[in-house]
């Protein structure tokens, strides 16, 4: 999960897409898309990651591209943010 807060002067436009980057079968939702931000206000931006099916612990990093635009106002990451993160798999029973 990230935070992305508008520190413009004036309402924006905020799209920020995601790319999860991880084991074989690990599999992915989120939330990407345009947000409308008013000044100083702050949206959360998360994904929820599916462990593989052979998988107990493991690790994925997520790039995060940003843009903002509002009537004055334009800006976008020059690079992709990355967060990594560790994964510990909750445990499986043998029926599911």
């Amino acid at each position: 999960m990230v935070n992305v807060t508008n520190q413009f002067t004036e309402d924006v436009t905020v799209t920020v897409d995601y790319t999860v980057l991880g084991p074989a079968g690990a599999s992915t939702t989120g939330d990407s898309g345009p947000t409308d931000l008013g000044v100083g206000k702050v949206t959360e931006v998360s994904t929820t990651v599916t462990c593989p099916a052979d998988a107990d612990d493991y690790e994925v990093s997520v790039a995060y591209d940003a843009t903002a635009d509002g009537t004055s106002a334009f800006a976008e990451t020059s690079e992709d943010r990355t967060v990594d993160y560790e994964i510990t798999c909750e445990q499986r029973s043998a029926d599911s």
